[in-house]
């Protein structure tokens, strides 16, 4: 399979400015909200938004760093050397980091993420949303797969090996598991580099026709004409 950031050839590579994570989603969600956020600087609160910051409010406390990346054979030479022979053979338990800052100059994203899990080189993220799990076929909404793509993608850039993710509904207290395959990945990244593109357009992109995403909008008041 061909690398993914191929996307980003250097005709379209983003611009030095990383974009947070957030406003990947927002893109990804509607790109007249985050014209509308982002370019005219237009805000408004509602109980979805309130929420959504409670249900990060504990990741967010305290940046955790990362275990550096180690391959597997790595992993088992430097636990035959630990190990006194009496113990009995096992493996380690998993690392959990909280609220972890990465970036990358490549995709030119920033994030926090809410959680990862790493055991050697392999890394799991998990991203906290509030409400119930949604009642379609993927059981989650395409931005919120995006988000966690590029998580994925951010932590490959920092030597991880990463298939997949997980989404926590926090209403529901379910774990959704999200595969990383080769079409979610060219769609984080093809929205990507549009959201890069996006922030310097100046005219207002259309707004979306019957969705209901709308509904719950903070700026459907502003939006809608």
């Amino acid at each position: 399979m061909a690398d993914g950031l191929d996307l980003l050839k250097p005709d379209d590579a983003p611009p030095r400015e990383l974009l947070p994570l957030r406003m990947l989603n927002e893109y990804a969600y509607c790109p007249r909200l985050f014209h509308l956020m982002h370019v005219e600087g237009r805000w408004e609160d509602n109980q979805y938004t309130v929420e959504g910051r409670h249900a990060h409010r504990r990741v967010d406390e305290l940046d955790h760093l990362l275990p550096e990346a180690v391959d597997e054979a790595q992993a088992k030479e430097s636990k035959k050397t630990r190990d006194a022979p009496e113990e009995a053979a096992g493996d380690e338990p998993p690392a959990v980091a909280r609220s972890v800052p990465l970036s990358s100059d490549v995709l030119g994203l920033s994030a926090k993420l809410d959680l990862v899990s790493t055991e050697g080189d392999q890394a799991i993220p998990v991203e906290t949303k509030r409400g119930r799990v949604p009642d379609n076929a993927e059981r989650s909404w395409e931005p919120e797969r995006v988000q966690l793509m590029a998580q994925g993608l951010l932590l490959r850039e920092h030597g991880y090996q990463c298939d997949h993710g997980m989404l926590y509904f926090a209403e529901s207290r379910t774990r959704v598991r999200i595969e990383f395959d080769e079409v979610l990945e060219y769609r984080a990244l093809d929205l990507l580099r549009s959201a890069h593109r996006a922030m310097s357009l100046t005219v207002l992109p259309p707004p979306l026709e019957n969705s209901p995403k709308c509904t719950g909008c903070s700026l459907a008041g502003v939006c809608l004409p």
